[in-house]
C-alpha cells in the first residue's frame, strides 16, 4: 500500500514554531514499509511534515499491529523523507 493522508492527523499546532509537531497515523502496511525512504513523502509535500516532527504510528506486521514512534531524520531537497523509528508489538 501507500501512504493515506486520511490517517495521518496532528496532535500538535506548533506551526510557529521550532519546536517539533507530533502526529497520529495509522497504517495496514508493515513497519517495514513506513519507515522505508520515501514512505511520507506526500507529508512532508502536503502537510508541512518537517525534519524534527514525531510521528505516532499503528501499523500492522504479519497481521499483528505494532506502535511506533517515527523520527523525521531528513528532508531532501528533493523532498524524499528518511525516519528513523522504535516499534512496540501491542498484546
Amino acid at each position: 500500500m501507500a501512504f493515506l493522508k486520511a490517517n495521518f492527523l496532528p496532535l500538535s499546532g506548533m506551526a510557529n514554531s521550532d519546536a517539533p509537531r507530533h502526529w497520529s497515523y495509522k497504517t495496514a502496511d508493515s513497519h517495514a514499509t513506513a519507515v522505508a525512504s520515501g514512505y511520507f513523502n506526500d507529508a512532508a509535500a502536503t502537510l508541512s511534515l518537517k525534519q524534527g516532527d514525531l510521528i505516532h504510528s499503528v501499523e500492522a506486521t504479519g497481521g499483528t499491529e505494532t506502535l511506533s514512534t517515527i523520527f523525521v531524520d531528513a528532508i531532501s531537497a528533493a523532498g524524499v523523507v528518511t525516519v528513523l523509528s522504535s516499534v512496540q508489538t501491542l498484546a
